[in-house]
């Protein structure tokens, strides 16, 4: 009978330390899911102000068909970051900045120039996606308040125009005067198809199923100079 009683108490006392561990581990779980849940939370709660902020300032530059949804996909959040990290490294850079046509020409981290606004960019990532690259992120961050204007004749080095329409010639020669290059249309070196007249062209519609920019030569003539020819 003693050992029967011994047994029991034995039995007894494992089965309470059991389930003590048990219940201590259950806790552990259920602590360690809340951590989890509270970062997921923490880390939607970042993504949601950065989505909403960058909506905020894409729509300030014109880039109003962009929404929430667009800038909240994984691919997105790493231009975003790219756009951050490389402007605060001097990879990217603002040069000059027209307020009334809201384009922007930016420089790459290889040195290339882009023509850049809420909507588009001329470099490739932009025109292979049709959706918001590095340096129409790093023009919405920064959102100048003014103009950037070029004081240089130099306002157009680096980047390459295509024409099409009448008249090409008066545009042609500004472009080149200004430190551009004019060239028959091709997506990857065009930074935008300047037509000279109201004309519309096949060249034009190609373009725009290419996602590049056609600007007029009105628009050209005023881009970086503040409106006229300093």
């Amino acid at each position: 009978m003693p050992y029967l009683i011994a047994i029991i108490v034995i039995m007894a006392v494992i089965i309470v330390l059991f389930s003590a561990r048990e219940i201590r581990r259950k806790k552990q779980c259920l602590d360690s899911q809340r951590l989890k849940e509270d970062g997921y939370r923490q880390q939607k709660e970042i993504l949601d102000t950065i989505v909403n902020n960058i909506t905020k300032d894409m729509e300030l530059i014109g880039g109003t068909e962009w929404d929430t949804s667009i800038h909240r996909m994984p691919e997105q959040y790493e231009r975003m970051k790219r756009a951050s990290h490389q402007s605060e490294e001097g990879k990217i850079k603002i040069l000059l900045y027209d307020k009334e046509l809201g384009i922007a020409k930016v420089q790459g981290t290889d040195g290339d120039m882009y023509l850049v606004n809420g909507l588009w960019c001329s470099c490739m990532d932009y025109r292979e996606r049709g959706l918001p690259c590095k340096h129409m992120y790093l023009l919405a961050m920064e959102h100048p308040e003014e103009s950037i204007y070029s004081d240089s004749n130099y306002a157009l080095k680096g980047l390459t125009f295509a024409l099409t329409g009448l008249k090409q010639a008066p545009i042609k020669k500004y472009i080149e005067e200004h430190g551009g290059k004019c060239a028959n249309f091709y997506w990857r070196m065009t930074a935008a198809l300047i037509k000279t007249s109201d004309m519309e062209t096949k060249l034009i519609s190609h373009a725009e199923e290419l996602n590049v920019a056609v600007l007029s030569g009105e628009d050209l003539l005023s881009l970086f100079r503040g409106g006229h020819d300093g």
